[in-house]
């Protein structure tokens, strides 16, 4: 592996754990055994160590990102879709941990998350609206629209309400299953019976 590559995974195993504020670019020098002079002639500083680590991040997230159905049935499409996006998102742990916080020192990555936001709200509409169509789920479009704000509020928010409930937050296991679970859970006030019983099988079939 080229020490390029090596700095940008040993940065984000050190950012997962720690938290990024608490690690330095000589911790990661340190941890790979290799002199600061040779990690700043591949990254003039931290930061942009962390905009590489985010180029990788949205570009695996825009590859999600759904223009129509996979399959025939839309509650499945939507879970797999919520599986992969937490996938993606428990691998850059580190960004969730304070999200708020860590955009507010890197305002261009700001700029570029809340673009991602925008078309996680957009696939999760796509999904929503052909749930509609399939006639499984019963909601006025206003009713729609307040449901994807909020699904993507939860995506976005509950790596980390998970975390701080976990017994050792430092080497924190998400239950990437669960969280996907809860943010579809909030369609179930909307779905007909059999709609809700195939999503109750759908997460027996994961949890």
């Amino acid at each position: 592996m080229k020490t390029r590559d090596r700095i940008l995974l040993c940065s984000l195993t050190l950012f997962n754990g720690r938290g990024e504020p608490n690690v330095t670019t000589l911790d990661v020098s340190t941890e790979l055994d290799i002199s600061p002079g040779n990690l700043y002639y591949h990254f003039k500083g931290k930061n942009e160590i962390i905009a590489e680590l985010y180029e990788q991040f949205e570009a695996a997230m825009l590859e999600l990102q759904v223009q129509s159905l996979e399959s025939d049935s839309a509650l499945l499409d939507m879970w797999t879709y919520l599986q992969f996006s937490f996938e993606i998102m428990a691998q850059y742990l580190y960004f969730y941990r304070d999200v708020s916080n860590l955009l507010g020192r890197y305002p261009l990555i700001r700029k570029r998350f809340n673009r991602l936001l925008g078309r996680q709200r957009k696939s999760l509409e796509v999904l929503s609206q052909a749930l509609l169509l399939e006639g499984v789920l019963q909601a006025e479009q206003n009713d729609i629209a307040s449901l994807v704000e909020h699904m993507t509020m939860a995506m976005t928010f509950w790596l980390n309400y998970q975390r701080v409930q976990a017994p050792d937050m430092e080497h924190f296991d998400p239950d990437l299953a669960q969280c996907a679970y809860q943010v579809m859970a909030l369609l179930m006030p909307y779905l007909d019976v059999a709609a809700r019983e195939e999503l109750r099988l759908i997460a027996d079939s994961y949890l």
